[in-house]
Parts: structure tokens; C-alpha cells; sequence
């Protein structure tokens, strides 16, 4: 073909014309989707938990805690995937009816195993032991937290 040229024009990128929106969701102990769906245009709204995999499908997960869930269109093909995207959904402590807050897992004690326990200060007796705070994602039992006091005070 003389006196021609070959000329490629880049793909639009898909998008998501409705982005899917994080959710404040109560412990209920059972899955629950973790996001409204979103919208895409130009390809398939997809959602990971990782990062790394991506399905159709709503996220869900049933322990409370903060979650990020990336999303992003992957394109047909007349068009290239959109770049990832985070949203941010949490699911109240187990108990906490009046909010969502953010939760952290907790580590074990050798007297009381506990799977998650609020940011916020919580106590409770369980056998022999007192968990009565939290810094981070470990417990704090009572003589812990006296140590920790003390030494904040110095």
C-alpha cells in the first residue's frame, strides 16, 4: 500500500459511570454484600478484597471490621480497563447496634480468646481474666493496662 500510512488510534479507557459505594453495616453474623453496586460504561464493573483478583460479583464478608474493596471496568472490546479504585465499607462490632464502628482483630490471650474487639476501649470477664482495653489489635489485660499507665506517666 504506497503513499499510506498506518495509523492506530488509542482505545478510550472503560469507566464507571456510578462508582459502587462503601456501606456502614451492622454485625448481623451472617455475609452481607459489602457495596451498592456500581455502573460501568464501556466494559464490566468488577470488585476485589485483595487487589489482585477480580469478579462480578458483590464482596461480602461477615466479621466485623474495616474492609477495602477495589473496583474497576474491565473493557470490551473496543476499549481498555479502567485504572483500580478503593472504597472503604465497615461492619459494626459484634453488639454495637448505634454504629459502624471500625474494629481490629485481636490477638489471643492464653485466658480469653476473642476474635475482634472495637479501637474503642472495651471490657469484659471472661473466666479468670479481665480484658479491659485494647492499643492497636492487642488486648489488654487488667494488670497490662496499670504497667501501661504507669510507664506513660514517668
Amino acid at each position: 500500500m504506497s503513499g499510506y500510512k498506518r495509523v492506530f488510534f488509542p482505545a478510550t479507557a472503560a469507566s464507571a459511570t456510578t462508582p459502587p459505594a462503601g456501606k456502614n453495616l451492622p454485625y448481623t453474623g451472617k455475609p452481607q454484600e459489602l457495596v451498592t453496586a456500581g455502573k460501568a460504561s464501556g466494559g464490566t464493573m468488577q470488585y476485589s478484597l485483595d487487589g489482585k483478583t477480580y469478579s462480578a460479583e458483590l464482596p461480602t464478608a461477615t466479621d466485623p471490621g474495616e474492609y477495602t474493596i477495589y473496583y474497576k471496568v474491565v473493557s470490551d472490546a473496543s476499549h481498555v480497563d479502567s485504572q483500580a479504585k478503593t472504597v472503604t465499607s465497615t461492619i459494626a462490632a459484634k453488639g454495637d447496634s448505634t454504629k459502624a464502628a471500625s474494629t481490629t482483630k485481636a490477638a489471643s490471650t492464653t485466658s480469653a480468646s476473642f476474635s475482634h474487639v472495637p479501637r474503642e476501649i472495651a471490657c469484659c470477664g471472661r473466666g479468670d481474666a479481665t480484658v479491659c482495653g485494647a492499643v492497636g489489635n492487642v488486648l489488654l489485660e487488667h494488670d497490662q493496662q496499670a504497667r501501661m499507665r504507669r510507664h506513660a506517666q514517668r
